[in-house]
């Protein structure tokens, strides 16, 4: 399970999170955002880290299916 730095995110968003938000969610998301809004406001994001390694395990999978 991923890290969550919220405190206040009862244990069963955290799982039910984890089980929905893929690293593809992650890439198709996060990319669309930095087209929207640019790469720095997206940096900003609490949990930046995660998305980005959620984004590069995504861009390692589609590597191997090459």
């Amino acid at each position: 399970m991923h890290e969550i730095y919220r405190a206040d995110v009862s244990n069963e968003i955290i799982e039910e999170l984890s089980k929905v938000f893929t690293a593809e969610l992650a890439y198709k998301a996060y990319i669309q955002c930095c087209r929207l809004a640019g790469g720095h406001y997206i940096e900003e994001l609490v949990n930046d880290d995660l998305i980005r390694q959620l984004c590069s395990q995504h861009e390692h999978e589609l590597e191997l299916k090459r």
